[in-house]
């Protein structure tokens, strides 16, 4: 009996394997950073088992970075949060966008008081809190060095967040340059405001407009 020709069939198709969420990779992140002593906020990635954020990375990014710095305010708790960010901001595992969004949050966090300056000037800024205004900018300070040393490594976008936070935390060379940026590009910015405060308002300006270039068309989610 003449045997019969193997049957040809198709390739299993592989299963796509989906990516991790993003609370998933922070969780990570965190977890391997920060292994001992972790900030109040970090109860947000290691909730429960079942992911509440599975499907919205939006949702999740807004919660968590609300818990640290509250529509744009400090609250008591900032400054604990701020090794968080840390901690997220220099681990490649973090897409870039959004290592731009958590050194973006640094910057605001130790820039609210000179920022809420600039705007309200030359009225008194509302609803501030000295006191925690003070102790996050500590503790973005203290952080600062190691997020400015990843500069080579980073993206353009990333580049010009650090470059925020340098002057927030600032040289005179870095103030400088920023302040005549200032006067050439933002006449908006009221001129009675102080330098420093004309440069921050600015920098809040350009991180804006850079990380909504960054996010995400229609057309990208859908593919």
């Amino acid at each position: 009996m003449t045997p019969r020709p193997p049957v040809e069939r198709d390739a299993p198709v592989a299963t796509p394997v989906p990516a991790p969420s993003i609370r998933r990779i922070f969780r990570d992140v965190v977890a391997d950073r920060l292994p001992d002593r972790r900030p109040p906020q970090a109860a947000l990635l290691f909730g429960p088992a079942d992911d509440p954020y599975r499907d919205d990375d939006g949702g999740f990014l807004a919660d968590f970075f609300s818990e640290i710095l509250h529509q744009d305010t400090c609250l008591p708790g900032t400054a604990d949060g701020v090794p968080l960010l840390a901690a997220l901001a220099v681990d490649d595992r973090v897409p870039a966008r959004h290592r731009f969004t958590v050194v973006d949050l640094l910057f605001r966090t130790a820039t609210v008081t000179d920022r809420h300056r600039a705007e309200s000037w030359p009225a008194a800024p509302r609803h501030a809190d000295p006191g925690s205004e003070a102790r996050a900018r500590s503790a973005v300070r203290v952080h600062t060095p190691a997020l400015l040393a990843r500069w080579e490594a980073e993206c353009p976008a990333v580049q010009l967040a650090l470059a925020g936070l340098s002057v927030a935390l600032p040289t005179p060379r870095t103030l400088d340059a920023t302040e005549n940026l200032t006067a050439a590009r933002r006449p908006a910015t009221p001129r009675g405001a102080p330098p420093r405060a004309r440069a921050l308002h600015l920098l809040g300006q350009m991180l804006t407009a850079t990380g909504q270039a960054l996010a995400p068309t229609k057309s990208s989610r859908a593919r």
